[in-house]
């Protein structure tokens, strides 16, 4: 948990729901900051670790996605032995991509709502549950793209089996209808590629959905 809060924009706020000497997981609660002109209240905490205080917003201590300065993760890898294991960094940017919002896909993931499950939290037991299918290059890719982390929902993909997907789930508005490419697709008889092709070549919707495509 980086300090990406700048104290200099905080004014005293007094929360109904957090109070100083408040605990959640390793984090002790010293006292509670809105940013000034905002809707965004602050808790200045201490980890129990010792680190040096840092600030986090309140939500994301109700939340359970504050809970250390960022030791309880490291440990939680130290205690398995997980950081030289080939799918280490890839447990490691899932974690991030879906609960630090100072990542630069946050907003694609956590931001979304997007979530890993409880068990894989443990880097050893998503090891356990992926590495068995793993293969060198392989990328972790969720096979219903509205859905979290979990063993049921992931599998390894290449990248450009990851792009085919990205682009076969892009959502396309027609009457007033919204739905992936995919079903568009079916409804109208036209191969997804050709769907694509038409939309990247900047296509109106109407016309890439309603011109037939070329029988030979």
């Amino acid at each position: 948990m980086k300090n990406t809060i700048n104290p200099k924009s905080l004014v005293p706020w007094k929360s109904n729901l957090v109070s100083p000497g408040d605990k959640f997981t390793r984090l002790t609660v010293i006292s509670t900051h809105k940013i000034k002109d905002t809707y965004r209240y602050i808790a200045k905490v201490v980890c129990d670790c010792g680190s040096e205080a840092r600030y986090t917003r309140i939500e994301n201590l109700r939340k359970g996605t504050a809970k250390s300065c960022g030791c309880l993760q490291r440990e939680s890898a130290t205690t398995h032995g997980c950081w030289n294991h080939p799918i280490f960094p890839v447990w490691h940017s899932m974690m991030d991509r879906c609960y630090k919002k100072n990542n630069d896909h946050y907003y694609l993931y956590g931001g979304k709502g997007k979530t890993v499950c409880d068990r894989w939290h443990d880097p050893n037991n998503f090891i356990k549950d992926m590495y068995p299918t793993y293969k060198d290059g392989l990328q972790i890719e969720r096979v219903d793209n509205d859905g979290n982390y979990s063993p049921e929902n992931c599998k390894w993909a290449t990248r450009a089996e990851q792009a085919k997907n990205r682009s076969n789930h892009r959502y396309i508005t027609y009457k007033g209808e919204t739905h992936i490419m995919a079903y568009w697709s079916k409804k109208y008889d036209i191969k997804q590629s050709t769907l694509d092709e038409r939309i990247k070549r900047g296509w109106s919707v109407e016309k890439a959905l309603t011109t037939p495509p070329i029988r030979y």
